[in-house]
């Protein structure tokens, strides 16, 4: 009795492990980039016809946009509002020296887009 006790526990000790390690784990998109949610402003840079755009946030961090043609399209349409992306996070390496499209605070490879509240 006291054999099938121990098995019980260690069993269910397990499981709990096993169902607390999968928790955990941070949410990763398909190219292995952690996946954030972020709320902010479009903000497009640069000059006609070479523009990029940015997301903006309250804390003045500045993120470069990176999604599908249609997607950019429609989040210039909705410059002016605050938008809530999500997608994959890519920061900027430390010590690499940034070029013209790309922000300190790094990456975000769009997934969704909402408008916030």
């Amino acid at each position: 009795m006291n054999n099938r006790r121990i098995i019980f526990i260690t069993v269910l000790f397990m499981c709990f492990a096993t169902i607390f390690a999968m928790g955990n784990r941070a949410k990763l998109d398909e190219a292995g980039r952690s996946i954030i949610s972020v709320k902010g402003n479009i903000v497009v840079f640069g000059n006609e016809p070479h523009t990029w755009l940015g997301l903006k946030t309250e804390d003045d961090k500045v993120y470069n946009l990176v999604a599908e043609e249609k997607i950019l399209t429609d989040l210039r349409k909705k410059q002016g509002l605050i938008l809530e992306i999500t997608g994959g996070y890519e920061p900027v390496e430390e010590g690499k020296k940034l070029n013209l499209t790309q922000f300190p605070d790094g990456t975000i490879y769009v997934h969704s887009v909402k408008v916030a509240k």
